[in-house]
């Protein structure tokens, strides 16, 4: 099962599991964060970004665009990976 943290612009609440994947969201923007791991050349586990024109309503959508990123790349690969997330 792969753990993933949504930001909270897209929902404020524990979402629970989705397609094999235990989802959350967390109330921070993650840009800033990855930006500083990155400047200091610390390791992160990998970054989905989801634009802001994805809203709370595209809940189906945004799952199916997540499944489809985690599907098409190795597991091994995710590491200090960032990507944004795509619309199908």
């Amino acid at each position: 099962m792969t753990h993933l943290l949504l930001d909270a612009h897209l929902s404020g609440r524990a979402i629970g599991r989705a397609r094999g994947h235990d989802i959350k969201a967390l109330d921070a923007d993650f840009l800033p964060l990855l930006t500083t791991l990155i400047e200091s050349g610390r390791s992160h586990p990998g970054c989905l970004l989801i634009p802001n024109s994805f809203r709370n309503e595209d809940f189906g959508p945004l799952i199916s665009a997540i499944d489809r990123e985690l599907q098409e790349v190795p597991p091994d690969e995710w590491t200090n990976r960032i990507a944004w997330v795509q619309r199908s």
